[in-house]
């Protein structure tokens, strides 16, 4: 049973879209979680690591995409599993989440159906409370200042985390810049905003945050340094100041 404080719409027209390298762990923990709450909602991974998942993956009942080697990253990830989809809407998701109550696609649903945000985003809780990484991004020059904004209710923001619904048609237009294989959040939100895209986040909407970190894993995080700095040369960014979490 989906117990849920929002009493909207059931979530009928939603995928949930999962980019995934190599954390299978991680995987079928998200998906053992988002069936106890949404049995029903279809999901795509999309897993661009060297090692096979295995069959455990489809218990769940999701489309697998493995693609042994491949090493799409991030941005080349996520903008397939967009067009892999077929629903009005999907939800954007890191492998290392896992659903909880508070998880309310309803809600996040609500909003963007009724125009009021394009992208839909709710709040991260990891060990310890809620991280916040919603806040705002501007750029004065070439210095990418960027403010944290901690909201009581739905509100306006730049930037929120990977977990958020927005139409599929929104994110076909805006897309991630597949040059940047990690470091692409912050390019991404910063694209966003120069389209004019309504960014919102729902304080009272959570997904859970579990780290967990194969050798593998390390071994391709430590180039996110080199697509740090891609970033700044692709976006004409010298400095960055503040920060978007609390």
């Amino acid at each position: 049973m989906c117990l849920h404080p929002w009493k909207g719409n059931e979530v009928t027209d939603v995928t949930l879209l999962v980019k995934a390298c190599d954390r299978h762990n991680c995987v079928l923990r998200l998906l053992k979680s988002i069936r106890q709450f949404y049995p029903g909602v279809p999901v795509i991974v999309l897993d661009d690591g060297e090692t096979d998942p295995g069959d455990a993956v489809y218990e769940h009942d999701v489309q697998y995409c493995f693609n042994q080697g491949a090493d799409y990253g991030l941005s080349k990830g996520r903008n397939m599993l967009v067009d892999l989809a077929d629903t009005r809407f999907v939800v954007i998701l890191d492998d290392d989440f896992v659903f909880t109550r508070k998880t309310n696609l309803e809600a996040l649903r609500h909003f963007v159906a009724g125009g009021i945000f394009d992208l839909a985003g709710g709040a991260v809780r990891e060990q310890g409370g809620v991280k916040h990484f919603e806040g705002m991004l501007e750029m004065k020059g070439t210095t990418l200042h960027r403010t944290h904004v901690k909201l009581c209710a739905p509100g306006f923001v730049d930037a929120v985390p990977n977990f958020f619904l927005a139409e599929r048609a929104v994110l076909q237009k805006l897309r991630w810049n597949e040059q940047l294989k990690l470091g692409e959040h912050q390019a991404f939100f910063l694209d966003a905003k120069a389209a004019g895209a309504k960014v919102g986040f729902l304080p009272d909407v959570e997904i859970y945050h579990d780290r967990l970190r194969p050798a593998v894993y390390i071994e391709r995080k430590t180039r996110a340094f080199h697509y740090f700095n891609l970033f700044m040369k692709l976006y004409g960014i010298e400095n960055v100041t503040g920060s978007l979490s609390s």
